[in-house]
């Protein structure tokens, strides 16, 4: 059994400051002379989530902060949260409750770690949640309910960062949003470019994020200015598909977001960004429903 020296950081998101336990870097552990570290056990091999990853967690969380509405009062689901910034931040700005998840236990230790250290035990709770292994998770019983209500936002912030993620992250948010069809997703990613080999063996630089090109593929894109309204998609025989996920790119239509690396979408769709940029996504069970017009079905988009 292994075990990881932790290190306190402290990030300020506007008037909220959020303290949290990561790993520390090898610098950080070369540099440590002496002092007593407090430690978590691990017994994975695979500990990216003992870190914080600061462009797709930092562009979420000052997104969180410009617009605290869509956290204030809500039930929040994290995704893939590793030590819990995200999460912590939405509790700090007034969300009524937040599942932080993720599928590595040393990580939701530390999360829990975090959780006490910001003093937001009241509102946040942990599940290890292993997309297609475990259940989908649901949001916790409020005072006065009789069943579980739906989860109003799920966020995550650098979940594509391997090629096995993109399928697992469609299937799981695909059912998420299903079981919560006026819920949207907030999706932070920093763009990176994968490197393969020519013919003469020459590693080559990709012109695309291939892990979340995967990803997108298999969802519709949307333009913002086409989405209907929670109203519009609040009718009755609105049915959800898990089949039909829809996004949009925040920060395009809507230039009160400032989120670096909006680049534009070359001729086979691919997402042109630089290395490092980060790009944020809306994401959102498309419904189907009956219209009185020529048109027999459509697709509309749920959520805010």
């Amino acid at each position: 059994m292994d075990s990881t020296a932790l290190q306190t950081r402290s990030f300020k998101f506007g008037d909220h400051t959020v303290l949290v336990q990561c790993r520390r870097s090898p610098e950080d552990e070369a540099a440590a002379c002496s002092g007593a570290e407090e430690r978590v056990e691990a017994d994975v091999a695979d500990t990216v989530g003992w870190d914080v990853w600061d462009g797709a967690t930092i562009a979420l969380c000052e997104k969180l902060v410009k617009f605290p509405d869509l956290v204030k009062g809500k039930s929040v689901l994290e995704l893939g949260a590793g030590v819990g910034v995200v999460g912590i931040l939405a509790a700090r700005l007034g969300a009524r409750q937040v599942m932080i998840t993720d599928y590595d236990e040393g990580a939701l230790a530390i999360a829990t770690l975090n959780i006490d250290l910001n003093g937001m035990r009241s509102t946040c709770e942990v599940q290890k949640y292993d997309w297609g292994s475990d259940p989908a998770p649901t949001p916790a019983l409020q005072e006065g309910e009789v069943t579980t209500s739906e989860f109003d936002l799920i966020l995550g912030s650098d979940l594509l960062y391997s090629s096995a993620m993109a399928g697992k992250l469609r299937v799981a948010v695909g059912d998420l949003l299903t079981r919560s069809p006026h819920c949207r997703m907030l999706l932070s990613h920093q763009v990176r470019h994968s490197v393969t080999w020519n013919a003469q063996r020459e590693p080559v630089v990709e012109d695309v994020d291939t892990v979340l090109e995967r990803f997108l593929s298999s969802c519709n894109s949307i333009p913002s200015t086409e989405s209907n309204t929670p109203a519009e998609a609040a009718n009755a025989s609105a049915v959800p598909s898990k089949d039909h996920l829809e996004y949009s790119q925040e920060g395009q239509e809507d230039s009160n977001v400032k989120v670096p690396g909006h680049g534009a979408r070359d001729s086979r769709g691919g997402y042109v960004g630089k290395e490092g940029d980060v790009c944020l996504f809306s994401l959102r069970v498309a419904l189907h429903r009956q219209h009185l017009n020529d048109r027999a079905r459509c697709l509309i988009s749920a959520g805010v």
